[in-house]
């Protein structure tokens, strides 16, 4: 944001603020004189709002066209998938050997729920060996 729009915001908050009583009260006879800046101010507010408006639109055609919702349902897939594998390999006799290369302060070996974070870990280094 500009520091122009700043300023038009600002000001026509600043119209908005004195007239608030006459808001409240509801009243329909309010007649006010706008002098030039606070035309100017209009004119840069709603030219922002059209800036933002048309970069929404821009990016709601890149969701669709990229079809992110699928792509957000798919990580959430893997990411339980990710979490039923670590419990499984849990309940197998492999994990005190995992814990034990993790160097996790929390595990205290075997404990439930907290092998699972210690796979995970496991497989995380393991990536980031392969990079």
């Amino acid at each position: 944001m500009t520091n122009e729009q700043r300023e038009a915001i600002e000001n026509l908050s600043e119209i908005n603020n004195l007239s608030e009583e006459e808001l409240q009260k509801e009243n329909e006879n309010i007649t006010a004189i706008l002098d030039y800046t606070d035309l100017k101010s209009l004119d840069t507010v709603l030219s922002l709002i059209k800036e933002q408006q048309e970069k929404i639109a821009k990016y709601e055609k890149i969701y669709k066209e990229y079809d992110c919702y699928r792509w957000v349902k798919e990580l959430d897939k893997k990411d339980k998938i990710i979490d039923l594998m670590a419990e499984f390999i849990a309940t197998l006799d492999i994990e005190e050997d995992i814990c034990a290369n993790i160097e996790n302060d929390n595990c205290d070996k075997m404990a439930f729920g907290e092998c699972e974070n210690c796979i995970k870990q496991y497989f995380e280094r393991k990536v980031e060996d392969v990079k």
